[in-house]
C-alpha cells in the first residue's frame, strides 16, 4: 500500500503565482508543485539553499491537488520603489 499526506490549504485571498516576466504576474487558483514542496520542505526543516536535499524531496514525491472552490479572481496593484547603491548607503 502507498502510503499519502492528505492536507487542506484554505486562503480565501491565497494568490498562487506563476512565472513571472515582464510587469504581469499571473495567478493560478491552485498551488504549484513548487509551493508544494517548498511547504513540506519548510515543515521538514530545510532551508532555502539546501538545493540538494530540496532536489530529492521533489524527485522522492508526486502530488495531486483537488480544487474544491476555486474562488473570484481579484486584479491587486503594487508598487515598489528601488533603490540604489548609492541611496543605500546613507
Amino acid at each position: 500500500m502507498r502510503n499519502y499526506l492528505l492536507f487542506q490549504l484554505y486562503g480565501p485571498m491565497a494568490s498562487w503565482g506563476d512565472i513571472a516576466v515582464g510587469v504581469n504576474r499571473p495567478s493560478y487558483d491552485h498551488p504549484s508543485k513548487s509551493a508544494i514542496m517548498g511547504l513540506l520542505a519548510a515543515a521538514l526543516g530545510i532551508r532555502r539553499d539546501e538545493e540538494e536535499k530540496h532536489r530529492e524531496l521533489s524527485e522522492s514525491y508526486n502530488f495531486a491537488v483537488a480544487v474544491h472552490s476555486s474562488g473570484t479572481f481579484l486584479r491587486d496593484y503594487h508598487t515598489c520603489l528601488l533603490y540604489t547603491s548609492d541611496a543605500a548607503d546613507e
